[in-house]
């Protein structure tokens, strides 16, 4: 398994391939490979979604996916 956060000033839920994984801020699993990365409720963040390879991550350096405020 691979680890996530997924930063954003906001609480709120992450869509990962589709499916809600999950919230902000929250250290979230998921595996090895190619990914996509969005966030639920308005669409007032920038990008509207991220694509990325998650791989040789751990619990103490997980991989960070960042969305600003659009």
């Amino acid at each position: 398994m691979e680890y996530v956060i997924i930063d954003y000033c906001e609480k709120r839920t992450v869509i990962i391939d589709g499916d809600p994984d999950g919230d902000t801020g929250d250290l979230l699993l998921v595996e090895k490979g190619t990914h996509t990365f969005k966030l639920d409720g308005s669409q007032d963040y920038a990008p509207k979604w991220r694509r990325t390879v998650v791989k040789n991550t751990t619990s103490i350096s997980p991989m960070e996916v960042s969305f600003e405020k659009a």
